[in-house]
């Protein structure tokens, strides 16, 4: 996603095994130990030398090391990199999805990250099943000059965090998951998982308000397309559209979807007076 002074800042995600090394004008060192469920010392490092930036983590195996950087695109024909960082060391994976940046140049972003079952039965992760931890879903700010980060919101009840979207006048950002059954200050899932699309405070990630489609999911693969949110444009009103798949992406099989009772959505009244609702 690109944003910043000018529209020069490329904020981009992934997630890799092994080491990336980058030239850039920003770094921060860091070493972070996380123990597996194995029991195993997984070390996510960035090291700093003669401006030159190292990241390394996850080195093998079924696991997955998210990274974050900022480009400065301020001549095309020579992008720099700003910086790069590891923003959310896990003992298994940890996966980046969507990205936006703000007028500053500030990174918002989101994915999950693997962690210990807070009770009942583990589910594993995408990549590793049978590991004895479950996918929290998380949502972070970070800085523009370094990366360092402004705040971070992780949530134990989504299974990932898909897609973000900035709406940098009012101050906020939409994202996109998969919650898990139940309730949670996002609001209540019923019926096993449920398409979750949630307002958050920019300055500091606070919740202002989550509407959730039952029965429905997003694969789980926070890198595609599936959950993808965008604001309306100001002639169509003040709308946010976001996609989803049935569970599992084979449609509606729980039969027919619902959302949030009591929840005021606009619509086009026809000359009958029948209101067809904005959300169909």
């Amino acid at each position: 996603s690109a944003g910043g002074p000018g529209g020069t800042t490329l904020a981009m995600g992934g997630d890799f095994q092994g080491t990336i090394t980058a030239i850039t004008s920003a770094c921060t060192p860091t070493s972070v130990s996380v123990t597996n469920e194995a029991g195993d010392e997984v070390i996510h490092t960035v090291q700093c030398a003669d401006g030159t930036t190292t990241a390394t983590g996850h080195p093998s195996g079924s696991s997955w090391g998210a990274h974050l950087e900022a480009l400065d695109l301020s001549d095309p024909s020579s992008p720099i990199v700003k910086w790069i960082i590891m923003p959310w060391p896990a003992g298994y994976e940890n996966v980046m999805g969507g990205t936006r940046v703000d007028s500053a140049g500030n990174v918002y972003a989101v994915g999950y990250r693997s962690a210990p079952p807070a009770s009942g039965e583990a589910t594993g992760t995408q990549y590793c099943p049978d590991c004895d931890v479950v996918q929290a879903g998380v949502v972070a700010k970070f800085a523009a000059a370094d990366g360092a980060l402004l705040w971070m919101k992780e949530y134990s009840y989504l299974g990932h965090v898909a897609q973000v979207e900035l709406d940098e006048s009012n101050g906020v950002i939409f994202v996109s998951g998969e919650m898990k059954d139940g309730s949670s200050d996002l609001g209540t899932c019923v019926g096993g998982t449920c398409a979750m699309l949630a307002c958050l405070s920019a300055s500091d990630g606070a919740t202002h308000w989550a509407r959730h489609i039952h029965h429905g999911a997003s694969s789980g693969n926070s890198f595609r397309g599936d959950g993808e949110v965008h604001l309306g444009k100001d002639s169509d009103g003040p709308y946010v559209y976001v996609s989803y798949n049935g569970e599992r992406g084979s449609g509606w099989t729980n039969g027919p979807t619902t959302v949030d009772a009591g929840t005021p959505y606009a619509g086009c009244k026809d000359a009958n007076g029948v209101v067809t609702p904005e959300y169909t």
